[in-house]
């Protein structure tokens, strides 16, 4: 789970305390969007699409997750 603690800046609020959950079963990545107010989206080989909230999504390598359409992650290990 990402967490955010402490105050932060004014844009990181729209990032909620729980808002995704990376997990790793059988050496694969997935991502599940905690029902976020404001939304998650994975950025692939130039394409954006928003993570279904509750859906484990699939994770490859060089994929970017985008949290509430601010905070950018990259995923560089092998799933």
């Amino acid at each position: 789970v990402i967490m955010m603690t402490g105050d932060p800046p004014a844009t990181a609020r729209a990032i909620a305390r729980q808002h995704v959950r990376i997990e790793r079963p059988d050496r694969r990545a997935f991502v599940i969007d905690l029902h976020s107010a404001n939304g998650t989206w994975i950025h692939r080989a130039g394409q954006v699409s928003q993570v279904n909230p509750g859906s484990p999504t699939p994770l490859i390598r060089g994929d970017e997750l985008i949290l509430a359409g601010f905070f950018r992650f990259r995923l560089d290990g092998a799933p």
